[in-house]
């Protein structure tokens, strides 16, 4: 799905990847360009089995490169296709909350914008993204505790 997208996985998932941080992500955020929206529902639903629950043109967050959310299931499992406004998929992770999250696995590789940071379970909130919209300063203070419980310190 990611080749066949130019998707990348990111948020906790692609984290415990390049990190030595032991929890369950709650679900699995995949960003795809805003040409493979459909792309990557219809693969979801025909190759992963996952039903798409609902779909939201919205920003993420304080996310200015985020387009739309498509939430989608199966049994318990939580999968979110995030559509970028661009299409490299890539630049939404430069408008995330902080550095703990700036990293992706994509078709080819795995990818830590900030490897020290990251690997000593430290981040540095991203006062630009955070400032843009006073409305998200709380759910992105939530970020930060849920983060903070999973043992890094931001």
């Amino acid at each position: 799905m990611l080749r066949t997208t130019r998707g990348v996985v990111s948020g906790s998932a692609a984290l415990l990847m390049v990190s030595d941080l032991s929890f369950e992500p709650g679900d699995l955020d995949i960003y795809v360009p805003a040409s493979q929206d459909q792309t990557a529902l219809a693969l979801a639903d025909k190759r992963l089995g996952y039903d798409l629950k609902r779909s939201s043109a919205r920003t993420y967050g304080n996310n200015m490169e985020i387009k739309r959310v498509h939430v989608l299931m199966k049994g318990r499992k939580k999968l979110n296709i995030i559509t970028t406004k661009g299409e490299n998929a890539v630049a939404a992770i430069y408008n995330f909350h902080s550095t703990v999250v700036m990293n992706v696995l994509t078709a080819s590789g795995l990818y830590c914008a900030y490897p020290t940071l990251t690997l000593e379970r430290r981040g540095v909130a991203n006062l630009p993204a955070l400032l843009r919209d006073a409305m998200a300063y709380r759910k992105t203070r939530e970020c930060y505790e849920k983060y903070r419980q999973r043992g890094i310190s931001i």
